[in-house]
């Protein structure tokens, strides 16, 4: 075994970081890499760990697995057996020397596998001060790669720590999942913690109110929380009351597009019957920067690319206009534009339900 391939790792390749690493990036470079040790077998080190032991400091991997990983050695030349040795205690031996050089070979691979992988990963420049003159980075073990990476670019600094907070009030965008806002707050919780300053739940709960608030869509959300009783404000019932408050805000969403679709077809007008058009469109004029308000998001109409969220993107002040443009067109009478919608959670246009 020669390559990555010889194992089936959770991440072939480790996300590359992109110039002078940080904290942050090194913090995922480590978990990644765990990740990776973890996913080939060893029964060493309590053997529910991998070879994990490898890469992870010694007395973390302790209190992890209960017992250290004592990386196998090569177990040397074939043993030579006694003349009076029996067949049973031949085959006996022959195992064991078969299985301590099996282990002995899928640790040496791993290692050099993984090393690779965190060498492609980080650009040479920040770690060249470990090369040999003569051998390169051939002794150069992964723990010692992560600690001088660690000692030399993941040292929080207090303007860090400050600026890692401040994600916490961060408005967070209604259009994508709620879910992606938690795990910011679990990254940011975990950086603080790296740096010995941990951000406590209450903490975490008054900032992300305030990042909720900046949306506008959860003001109900936000009221009924602080209507609760304080012992019922922990983190988890925090994420309970919003995931559920959230499920109702999307429903409302869905249902108010297929009422959109269903009024937009019921006024819709034959593109071919021109003075037909014009004459009912006539009473649509100034109406196109109207917006039709969805829980509390305005959203607006262009005939050329549906509905969705831009001011600016309506049938009368469009700047990317399709061939035959209406720009009298509006949410109530679409004289056969686009019926797509792009308010989704995803932030992506689809087309508007049947």
């Amino acid at each position: 075994m020669t390559s990555n391939e010889s194992f089936p790792l959770p991440h072939v390749q480790l996300t590359p970081i992109e110039g002078k690493p940080t904290a942050a990036t090194i913090r995922q470079l480590k978990k990644q890499l765990y990740a990776n040790t973890r996913s080939i077998h060893s029964d060493r080190g309590g053997g529910l760990n991998g070879h994990l032991g490898l890469v992870m400091p010694t007395a973390a991997y302790v209190i992890r697995a209960g017992a250290a990983f004592n990386e196998p050695q090569h177990p040397g030349v074939q043993p030579v057996h006694a003349a009076n040795a029996t067949a049973a205690l031949i085959t006996s031996t022959n195992r064991a020397y078969d299985h301590a050089m099996a282990e002995f070979k899928t640790c040496s691979t791993v290692k050099e596998t993984l090393k690779q992988q965190v060498l492609s990963a980080v650009d040479p420049i920040y770690y060249q001060d470990l090369e040999d003159d003569t051998f390169g980075y051939a002794d150069v073990l992964i723990p010692a790669i992560i600690q001088h990476l660690t000692t030399t670019y993941g040292t929080l600094t207090a303007s860090d720590l400050e600026i890692n907070r401040d994600r916490l009030t961060e408005a967070w965008n209604p259009d994508e999942p709620i879910e992606n806002l938690w795990k910011t707050i679990k990254i940011v919780r975990a950086i603080a913690t790296q740096g010995a300053e941990p951000i406590s739940d209450g903490t975490t709960i008054q900032l992300t109110l305030l990042a909720l608030g900046k949306t506008g869509v959860h003001s109900h959300a936000i009221e009924t929380w602080y209507d609760k009783d304080d012992t019922e404000h922990t983190w988890p019932n925090f994420l309970l009351h919003f995931n559920k408050h959230e499920k109702t805000r999307i429903s409302k969403l869905t249902a108010q597009a297929a009422g959109f679709h269903g009024a937009a077809n019921a006024t819709r007008i034959p593109p071919d019957d021109d003075a037909t058009a014009n004459a009912a469109t006539t009473q649509q004029a100034g109406k196109n920067k109207d917006p039709f308000v969805s829980d509390g998001i305005p959203l607006f109409y262009c005939w050329s690319h549906g509905l969705s969220k831009t001011k600016e993107q309506t049938s009368l002040t469009c700047n990317n206009q399709s061939e035959g443009h209406c720009p009298t067109a509006t949410i109530e009478n679409r004289l056969s534009g686009v019926n797509k919608i792009n308010f989704g959670r995803s932030g992506k246009q689809r087309r508007a339900p049947a």
